[in-house]
This record gives structure tokens, sequence and C-alpha cells, in this order.
């Protein structure tokens, strides 16, 4: 019920590739400094 979000990518492409690997069981994970996050 109170699953936390991820903060959303600034490029609509990326943001709609990380949705796209959430929905198929990847998790974004957010980092800090020059990588904006990473999958795993």
């Amino acid at each position: 019920m109170g699953q936390k979000r991820r903060a959303k990518h600034p490029s609509e492409e990326i943001e709609t590739a990380l949705v796209f690997a959430e929905t198929n069981g990847w998790i974004v994970v957010r980092l800090s400094g020059h990588a904006w996050g990473k999958i795993l």
C-alpha cells in the first residue's frame, strides 16, 4: 500500500525506459554524483 515512489528522471525517454524496467521486475536505485541512478 505505501510504496515509496522514486524521483522522476528529467529526460522523458530515460524515464520511459526506467518505468519499463520497473514493470518487468528491475529495481531502480537513485544515486548521487555524476550518475543519476542504476537498475538492479
